[in-house]
């Protein structure tokens, strides 16, 4: 309703595994607060069929190729 855009992963998998993995790589990022850090605003997950959903900050870059260069421009930071 307010306009925010939010980024989703999705992954989709049936190994019992991967979909704890998903879960507990929400439950670790909700607790944490730093801004190198994103935010995960909600999971969801259908052990039925496979998925699970993790609601996420959106960023507005293509990839972190993309994020580091960005970086190297205006912070000046060597060796990255």
């Amino acid at each position: 309703e307010n306009g925010d855009i939010f980024a989703c992963k999705y992954t989709r998998s049936h190994d019992e595994e991967i979909l704890l993995y998903t879960k507990q790589e929400y439950e670790i990022l909700s607790k944490l607060n730093h801004p190198n850090i994103i935010k995960v605003f909600g999971f969801s997950q259908n052990t039925e069929q496979g998925k699970s959903f993790l609601l996420m900050e959106y960023l507005p870059y293509k990839n972190l190729r993309d994020l580091i260069k960005l970086w190297k421009k205006t912070c000046k930071i060597e060796g990255i």
